[in-house]
C-alpha cells in the first residue's frame, strides 16, 4: 500500500460531511454537555432548600 492510497482513504471528498465521524464526535460532546447542565438546573430547582425566615428580623 504507498502513501497515496492511504492518502486517498482517509481524505475521501466524494463524501458529504455528514458521514463523517468525527464531525459528529464533535457535534455531540458540547451536545451532551448543554443538555447535563440543563438537567443539573432543573434538579438544582426541583429540590431548592426552603429559606428560614427568622422571627424579629
Amino acid at each position: 500500500m504507498t502513501s497515496q492510497t492511504v492518502a486517498k482513504k482517509t481524505l475521501n471528498k466524494d463524501q458529504p460531511w455528514y458521514r463523517i465521524g468525527m464531525v459528529w464526535l464533535m457535534i455531540s460532546l458540547p451536545l451532551i454537555v448543554v443538555i447535563a447542565s440543563m438537567v443539573t438546573v432543573v434538579i438544582a430547582y426541583q429540590n431548592a432548600p426552603n429559606i428560614v425566615h427568622l422571627e424579629g428580623q
